[in-house]
């Protein structure tokens, strides 16, 4: 039973970052809908975490923006179509700021 409490906290967590750092993108390419679930922080750490909380998910580093000296590295995850589904299934009961959208994406 501890082990549900703590994957239950775990996914309140990512939820909650999730809502302040995260992206729903539903793009329609030639009669083509597409997903893409995206988070992104400064912190590498965090956004792994939240990768292996959820599971799968690629991770990976790159500059904040051409130009911009002394900005901090970003941090990027994301979920395609199925996966991304797949997560935002497993955090939508804890969304708050995100959950209309994650209605629509599921959907």
């Amino acid at each position: 039973m501890s082990g549900q409490i703590l994957d239950e906290k775990v996914l309140a967590y990512c939820a909650g970052l999730f809502d302040g750092e995260g992206s729903i993108v539903i793009t329609n390419t030639r009669g083509y809908l597409a997903l893409k679930v995206v988070i992104v922080n400064t912190d590498l750490n965090i956004v792994e975490f939240f990768r292996d909380a959820v599971g799968g998910g690629g991770c990976y580093s790159m500059r904040s923006r051409v130009g911009s000296l002394g900005k901090k590295p970003l941090a990027v995850a994301q979920w395609g179509n199925a996966k991304a589904a797949r997560v935002l299934m497993l955090l939508r009961t804890f969304l708050r700021i995100k959950a209309a959208e994650a209605d629509v994406a599921i959907k």
